[in-house]
């Protein structure tokens, strides 16, 4: 199994849903605002915009795995399974890890690339629920996971 970016820092994306338009957050600035918390005590917390419209914008994951199954294996084809979480479906598919700037928060990182890591091993199955949706621009049909959940990443022995 492949995955798509390379730089596991780009598997989540600032999502803008008036724009339609996703931005690493490379390139993004975010504001901290104070907020009332659980315990009505105030705590900072980071606020992105959209770099073109300004309105109020998400974090979301978004890779593309790329698999072979059995009916795949002798041929040089691949699916390419598109995780994209706009919708807020599957965020919590890294052992609920919600999307976040991991530019910023190492410890998501390292988190995601054990399960990364975990998901790249050989002969790994995976359940999930995926649509089919054909793209005329790209004149192929995409897999988009609709539906989906890991275990909890086991403890790796040392």
């Amino acid at each position: 199994m492949g995955i798509l970016p390379c730089d596991p820092m780009e598997f989540t994306q600032l999502f803008c849903s008036a724009c339609i338009k996703t931005y690493s957050f490379r390139d993004v600035q975010s504001k901290l605002v104070d907020v009332i918390g659980q315990s009505n005590k105030t705590v900072q917390q980071e606020i992105y915009s959209c770099p073109d419209c300004m309105k109020p914008a998400r974090p979301i994951y978004r890779i593309i795995f790329l698999v072979k199954d059995e009916s795949t294996m002798g041929m040089d084809k691949i699916y390419k399974l598109h995780f994209y979480t706009y919708s807020g479906q599957c965020e919590d598919f890294f052992g609920g890890i919600k999307p976040t700037n991991l530019y910023k928060d190492s410890v998501a990182l390292k988190q995601i690339k054990d399960y990364v890591s975990l998901l790249s091993r050989f002969n790994i199955y995976m359940d999930m629920i995926i649509r089919r949706k054909y793209s005329q621009k790209q004149n192929e049909d995409l897999f988009e996971i609709y539906d989906c959940k890991l275990i909890e990443l086991p403890s790796v022995a040392k």
